[in-house]
């Protein structure tokens, strides 16, 4: 989007709106967005993405409570966009205010070797584990696994790791990048901070580490409010409504 911010770059969308019957966005933020940049508003469908809530909704079955860290997931790729320098500040900030934490993180990416330094430099060598790339059913086996989810992301659409991770009832600390928070319901279905809030996202971990019962309550949250709106069917119903819409204005 920020190239487009050009005026040349931006009328030339424009003009590439004007020629579309309809232009499909992942959230209200990047409706809004792309209002911004010459779309008609008429023409706008919001559609979320979805997951296959079934592959997700039995890892609901085995979780309990345990001893031990507090076990911290993130998905993604090693990309700025990502924010992981900053996951990683957020978890040095909660060891450091005595909390144990068992930080891991999924993914692969051109900068493997930043996240790498930083871990080394922030002296959370015990505390933060990078696994690299991830089969599916690797990520699922982690979602088993894991007390939180934490998006530390500068910039998001919005999360499907987010999304599988409430659909399997797994506490999600995210930012308020994107539509995240359309997503979630801070304090009910996760915790939404602003972006780069290192303090917060620590804030938010330390919370869910002490109170084992709040967790439980948000992670059930997070699964209902994904069977509520993350559904595949209700994705493809939506899109085939839409399309049923254009094909009857062009006979």
């Amino acid at each position: 989007i920020l190239p487009l911010r050009d005026p040349a770059r931006a009328g030339l969308l424009a003009q590439v709106f004007e020629r579309m019957d309809l232009i499909h966005c992942v959230s209200e933020d990047m409706r809004a967005t792309v209002i911004g940049l010459g779309a008609a508003e008429d023409r706008i469908l919001v559609n979320r993405p979805a997951v296959p809530l079934a592959a997700f909704a039995g890892l609901r079955e085995g979780r309990a409570s345990h001893d031990g860290p507090l076990r911290v997931l993130s998905v993604g790729r090693l990309h700025w966009k990502k924010g992981l320098d900053d996951g990683l500040r957020a978890v040095a900030r909660t060891v450091a205010a005595g909390r144990d934490v068992d930080y891991r993180m999924a993914g692969e990416g051109p900068e493997r070797e930043k996240p790498s330094y930083l871990i080394h430099q922030l002296g959370i060598e015990e505390s933060a584990t990078m696994l690299g790339h991830q089969q599916p059913d690797e990520v699922r086996g982690l979602l088993a696994w894991a007390d939180v989810l934490l998006l530390p992301s500068l910039s998001e659409g919005i999360s499907n790791a987010v999304l599988e991770a409430m659909a399997a009832g797994v506490p999600v600390v995210t930012t308020a990048c994107g539509g995240m928070d359309e997503v979630i319901v801070t304090g009910e279905s996760g915790f939404v901070v602003p972006i780069g809030d290192v303090d917060a996202m620590a804030s938010a971990l330390c919370r869910l580490g002490a109170e084992p019962d709040l967790a439980t309550s948000v992670g059930a949250a997070a699964a209902v409010r994904a069977a509520d709106q993350s559904d595949l069917d209700r994705q493809v119903s939506l899109f085939g409504d839409a399309y049923l819409r254009l094909a009857g204005e062009g006979c």
